[in-house]
C-alpha cells in the first residue's frame, strides 16, 4: 500500500470546509443502521469525488474494491494512497476528536469501500443529515 503526503491550498475549499462539521454522510448509501452500528458503502467512479464530512465517533472500513485515491484532510495535509482489497482500517475518537477529510478516486476503476460506525448511544449529533435528492 504505498502511500504520498503533500499539503493542498484549503482556501480552494474553504465552503465545502465550512459544512464539513455537519456533513456527517460518511458513504454513498447508507446500507443498514440500528442502535449498535451504521454501515455504509462509498462507491466512486474514476474521478468522482466524496465531500469533505466529519467521522466523531469509532469506526472502521473495508477496502472492497479498491483503487488510487486522493484523501484532503482540513488541515492542508493530502495523501494518495492504494489499499489493499479486503484491507481493514480502524479509527477511534476521545475526548471531542474528529476526522474531517474527503475521498476522491483518481484512478481508472471504480472503487468501492464499506464503512461501519459503531454507535455508542443515542446521541442524536451523531446522526447523519441524509437528503434525497
Amino acid at each position: 500500500m504505498p502511500q504520498a503526503s503533500t499539503t493542498f491550498d484549503v482556501t480552494e475549499f474553504a465552503d465545502e470546509l465550512a459544512k464539513a462539521p455537519e456533513n456527517r454522510v460518511v458513504g454513498t448509501t447508507l446500507l443498514f443502521e440500528n442502535e449498535r452500528v451504521r454501515v455504509w458503502e462509498l462507491a466512486l467512479v474514476p474521478g468522482q469525488r466524496a465531500p469533505f464530512h466529519i467521522h466523531s465517533i469509532d469506526y472502521f472500513w473495508v477496502a472492497a474494491d479498491p483503487g488510487p485515491v486522493v484523501q484532503r484532510v482540513s488541515d492542508g495535509t493530502i495523501t494518495e494512497v492504494v489499499h489493499d482489497r479486503n484491507q481493514v482500517k480502524y479509527f477511534t475518537f476521545r475526548n471531542g476528536e474528529t476526522l474531517v477529510h474527503d475521498l476522491e478516486n483518481i484512478g481508472d476503476a471504480p472503487i468501492r469501500y464499506i464503512t461501519v460506525e459503531l454507535l455508542d448511544d443515542d446521541d442524536i449529533s451523531t446522526r447523519p443529515h441524509v437528503h434525497d435528492a
